[in-house]
């Protein structure tokens, strides 16, 4: 499914930022949060330039999980054993926030699934809940470590 430029920038971007400082909390390592926002921003565009190629559905998503780890690991020096799991974690949570945000609440609301990703406003508007939902964990994981 092809994305839009609105989603890429109010969307997808803020949704990778926040996956990026996630993996760097869980690893202790947001004292590089400025490099963080960075590799959001490029994963963010390696999302929009995937759902460019007809690939089949979740493909695009193993793509990300791989390359972020790869990033993760050679940018941050991280553990690799860490980094795997914070990056799968992290995205069991965005899916967990993507399932009720897209399928549960507009269902609960009569809005199809195909109306928000006709409508980028819409696309845009229920795809923050996981956005938030990330932010969320990663301020409260930031607040444990700092004990």
């Amino acid at each position: 499914m092809e994305m839009t430029l609105p989603v890429l920038f109010f969307l997808s971007i803020p949704e990778m930022i926040a996956l990026s400082l996630f993996v760097l909390a869980l690893n202790k390592s947001l004292n590089y949060w400025k490099k963080g926002v960075i590799v959001g921003v490029f994963l963010a565009l390696t999302v929009y330039c995937l759902r460019l190629i007809p690939i089949t559905f979740g493909v695009h998503t193993l793509i990300l999980i791989s390359l972020s780890v790869t990033i993760f690991f050679i940018v941050f020096n991280l553990n690799l054993i860490k980094t795997i799991l914070s990056v799968l974690l992290g995205q069991l949570i965005i899916i967990i926030g993507e399932f009720f945000s897209i399928v549960i609440i507009p269902n609960r609301l009569g809005i199809s699934n195909e109306d928000i990703f006709e409508n980028s406003v819409l696309w845009i508007t229920f795809g923050w809940f996981s956005v938030i939902l990330v932010i969320i964990v990663t301020f409260i994981i930031y607040k444990f470590t700092l004990r």
